[in-house]
């Protein structure tokens, strides 16, 4: 389907005139009549998404877009595949996602006053960054928090953003190369639900939602963090926890230990024995840096202690404390105390049916921290 926006009213009429003369008679009709089915936002922009298109290009071409007077100003190609059965043998289906937003081609002279304050952003952020630069410790490390990634969801909705394995490595190497840019030392702390399903079936329409299940879940799931932990520069340890998706079973009181993510912590210890990694289904408490970060994925009981308690069990009473938990699907600081902070992290996919009808759902990312006396820096990135 293809939307030209906005729909024809208030000044439509005379950036239809304004088409004129970059437009043929024939292009302008296309034009005329794709703006009337459209939805109201501006005029110069053209968005288009197609399933049967396999390449940008043949996007462009299918719609016949004139390169000479639309430029992209951004684009996604996003191809996963499915199973199905066909006279009782799994077949595999590719399925294909093209994207573009268009811009149409203009000049735009900024005012002197919003040309001088372009400028000065950029000269006093540069200063700043230099400045950064020169007192940067390159030894000091810093930890990287991702959550709820669920490896194998098939999701394409209107309320949260589209998602399938493809995008799921694809923010996987955004990470890598945010982390990368510290050029320090790198801990990541993967706080469960590394997998949508394993057995297909974690709720009632869970198998409408899936991309892959099974061992191949598993698989692409290993696939996946290797490739991750490959493009990490300064990758010094992992920390892996369960989350309530990675049971191999249906009912989570069957696994409740989350067995995937320990069969993907083995394929590593044999596969990359050198990776400082280490498990836990419920809970780890590492100290990086003078600072104890105490991860677990949220939906334990164990989790539903108030932080003060945590950090008497489990923390640092002498030094500061990062309490960290995913689950939720959402970024919040739940505390900030002198000798600790508590932080749902936000997940690196957004959210499906099944959450989004409970209301847990939010925009996808991760936290990086680093120690500052007496607590820590945080960083929070989002993802589009």
């Amino acid at each position: 389907m293809s939307k030209y926006r906005p729909r024809l009213n208030g000044d439509g009429w005379a950036d239809l005139i304004e088409l004129g003369k970059t437009h043929t008679p024939a292009q302008l009709i296309e034009v005329f009549t794709n703006w009337k089915q459209s939805v109201e936002t501006d005029a110069q922009v053209i968005e288009i998404s197609d399933t049967q298109a396999k390449t940008l290009d043949q996007l462009l071409s299918k719609y016949r877009i004139p390169k000479d007077v639309w430029e992209i100003e951004k684009s996604s190609v996003n191809d996963w595949v499915t199973w199905m059965k066909e006279d009782g043998k799994p077949v595999a289906k590719v399925n294909y996602q093209i994207k573009a937003q268009l811009k149409r081609r203009t000049i735009d002279l900024p005012s002197s006053d919003a040309f001088f304050e372009k400028w000065l952003d950029k000269f006093e952020s540069k200063i700043e960054l230099e400045a950064i630069a020169s007192t940067q410790d390159p030894n000091k490390p810093i930890v990287l928090a991702l959550a709820d990634l669920h490896i194998g969801a098939l999701e394409n909705n209107v309320l949260v953003p589209d998602y399938n394995p493809e995008v799921a490595h694809t923010r996987l190497m955004e990470i890598a190369g945010i982390v990368n840019k510290f050029d320090r030392p790198v801990h990541v702390f993967l706080l469960g639900d590394l997998i949508e399903s394993f057995s297909g079936m974690n709720h009632k329409d869970s198998w409408k939602h899936l991309a892959t299940y099974g061992v191949d879940t598993a698989l692409q799931a290993f696939d996946f963090l290797y490739d991750f932990f490959k493009a990490i520069n300064k990758l010094s340890s992992v920390y892996l926890i369960s989350g309530n998706h990675d049971r191999v079973s249906a009912d989570k009181e069957e696994d409740p230990e989350g067995q995937v993510v320990k069969l993907v912590y083995g394929m590593f210890a044999r596969v990359c024995p050198e990776l400082k990694m280490f498990y836990h289904p419920f809970i780890l408490n590492p100290t990086i840096d003078g600072v104890t970060y105490i991860g677990t994925h949220g939906d334990k009981r164990i989790t539903k202690m108030a932080p003060e308690e945590m950090v008497l069990n489990f923390g640092n009473q002498h030094g500061f404390n990062v309490i960290l938990s995913g689950h939720y699907h959402e970024r919040k600081l739940t505390k900030d105390a002198l000798k600790f902070r508590n932080y749902v992290v936000p997940p690196v996919y957004s959210g499906g049916n099944y959450s989004e009808s409970s209301g847990y759902f939010s925009t996808p990312g991760c936290l990086v921290f680093e120690q500052n006396t007496p607590a820590v820096n945080v960083h929070d990135y989002t993802f589009k």
